[in-house]
């Protein structure tokens, strides 16, 4: 079965399937919804990260969000975009179980959470 398509930043990648109302906050309802799809939620968040910053690489490795720690076990994807002058480096990361999408702002060096894909 291929993933759903979806625009932006998030639309090339398999996602991994969740565990089962992991997220009770975001409001999601699993069982109302289409098996084999996704739900995308914003969340732009400041968040903590542990990353390894390696040979010119950012290899995030966990970060915090709702006081509980996400390690992260697959870095998917990395990106640049700017926001006005400021460059941001994007990350679409994998706990094994969802996928996130993580940025880093190179100027004020400030991570934000900014999305949670749960696959249902």
């Amino acid at each position: 079965m291929k993933p759903e398509v979806r625009s932006g930043s998030w639309s090339n990648f398999p996602l991994p399937h969740p565990t089962s109302n992991r997220y009770p906050h975001l409001n999601l309802n699993p069982a109302s919804k289409i098996k084999g799809t996704m739900d995308s939620t914003n969340i732009d968040k400041i968040i903590k990260v542990g990353a390894i910053f390696k040979g010119g690489q950012i290899l995030p490795k966990w970060f915090y969000y709702d006081n509980k720690k996400y390690d992260i076990k697959e870095v998917n994807y990395q990106w640049e975009d700017f926001e006005g002058t400021e460059k941001l480096m994007f990350f679409s990361v994998s706990d094994g179980t969802n996928s996130y999408e993580i940025s880093l702002n190179l100027k004020r060096l400030i991570w934000k959470l900014n999305k949670i894909c749960i696959s249902l």
